[in-house]
């Protein structure tokens, strides 16, 4: 007796559900005789209230999002303090050491050459 070793025929249609941790569910349809690349549709299956979900979710991560940006914002306004502050001391250290040069080189005349014109033309 003869066996043969064909293998099984899969779907030419067939779909896929997967389930999200918060209730809802996605559907994935295959047609593999309009296309091998990827899904023909999909669709989205929403829980019951899920708009209501949805939207104290979106206000409680603009919440933490505005809450960080204040907190950014505190951060690099001491950065920025911290900075002039250390500018401010480099500043007066320079002063204070020009002041000190100043007063240890000896005034000396200064000599002035004129350049003559050099005419091209």
């Amino acid at each position: 007796m003869a066996v043969s070793k064909t293998p099984p025929e899969k779907p030419r249609k067939f779909q896929i559900v997967y389930k999200d941790d918060d209730g809802g569910e996605s559907i994935w349809k295959y047609d593999l005789d309009r296309t091998t690349n990827g899904p023909i549709s999909v669709e989205q299956k929403y829980p019951p209230g899920y708009d209501k979900m949805f939207k104290e979710m979106q206000k409680k991560a603009a919440l933490e999002k505005k809450g960080k940006i204040g907190q950014l914002h505190d951060a690099f306004a001491k950065l920025d303090e911290k900075r002039k502050k250390a500018k401010a001391k480099k500043e007066t250290t320079k002063v204070e050491t020009k002041v000190e040069t100043k007063k240890q080189t000896k005034p000396t005349a200064k000599k002035v050459k004129l350049k003559e014109d050099k005419g091209y033309w």
